[in-house]
């Protein structure tokens, strides 16, 4: 392999799947907009539905062959994962709102419910990168919340971008459309429901 950045674009590739970022969202809205009593539901659910299971069952289908690899190169293969994914969000928005939390917190798990709808659609004709909106609609939560404070969240997406791509899992254009799509979902649903 004469690739010297393999290791590192590996590296940030599998770091900051898309429920890293998932959950250090949480956290962060758990911590500083939650109620003490409230935080550890919206972390327990967070944890449980958005992280855990989700990441067993993907590595469930790697090592059983119906994924072929960690990066799920063969588009058709991520159907399974967004159909789960879809029915833990929706379990997970309607644990939030019994659990009464906050308005951003469900707000923002919305967002996540409804992206994940549009990229089950979307990948039945073409693969857009989850890396990249994985990264990019925590962008557009923090940037919602604090504007151009969240500047660390686009660098990170440029890192996870070119990770993508160095790796030849995504095309430059794929990444970009995850990118965009992930940034403006986000941001203008929480504009929607917040304002």
């Amino acid at each position: 392999m004469n690739r010297p950045l393999f290791y590192p674009a590996r590296v940030i590739s599998t770091f900051f799947i898309p429920p890293t970022l998932f959950i250090i969202s949480f956290l962060f809205l758990a911590l500083y907009y939650e109620s003490p009593d409230k935080a550890v539901n919206t972390i327990i659910v967070s944890l449980l539905l958005g992280v855990i299971i989700p990441i067993g069952i993907f590595v469930y289908l790697v090592k059983s062959g119906k994924v072929v690899n960690q990066d799920a190169t063969n588009k058709d293969e991520r159907t399974t994962p967004y159909l789960l994914g879809i029915l833990l969000y929706g379990i997970g928005l309607i644990a939030l709102i019994y659990l009464d939390a906050g308005d951003v917190t469900i707000s923002f798990w919305t967002t996540y419910l409804v992206n994940t709808i549009f990229i089950l659609i979307i990948n039945k004709f073409w693969k857009i990168s989850a890396h990249a909106l994985g990264v990019a609609g925590p962008l557009g939560l923090f940037y919602f919340l604090y504007g151009i404070y969240a500047y660390p969240f686009f660098i990170l997406l440029l890192l996870v971008g070119w990770s993508r791509i160095y790796l030849k899992c995504h095309t430059p254009l794929q990444v970009l459309a995850g990118s965009l799509f992930g940034f403006f979902s986000v941001y203008l649903q929480l504009i929607l429901m917040l304002n």
